[in-house]
């Protein structure tokens, strides 16, 4: 058996502890954001939404809510981002939630 080699004391077993507070980047409905990177803003567009109104949240990478935004329903919206610092984040719009670069 290939367990038993000598080779195999390198390893180390690694277990999947879940995500990181956010769902996975997939969803129901899909949604376009572009540019991206960003820097200044972020256009938010073909949202599929029947509520009145749409909820945008925006995580950084440990799943803290560092944005959050309720718009009047629509499929076109603009995310100011220049309250963000650089790095990588995570919008999400409904059940869809996808990843978001800040220059």
């Amino acid at each position: 058996m290939y367990q038993s080699s000598s080779v195999w004391k390198w390893f180390n077993i690694v277990e999947d502890c879940g995500g990181v507070g956010i769902d996975d980047i997939a969803g129901g409905n899909s949604f376009s954001l572009y540019p991206n990177p960003a820097s200044d803003y972020v256009v938010i567009e073909n949202v599929v939404c029947n509520a009145e109104h749409i909820t945008i949240n925006v995580y950084d990478p440990q799943g803290r809510l560092v944005l959050s935004e309720t718009k009047p329903n629509a499929t076109s919206y603009t995310l100011n981002t220049t309250s963000l610092q650089s790095g990588v984040y995570y919008v999400k719009v409904g059940e869809t939630t996808t990843k978001l670069i800040v220059e």
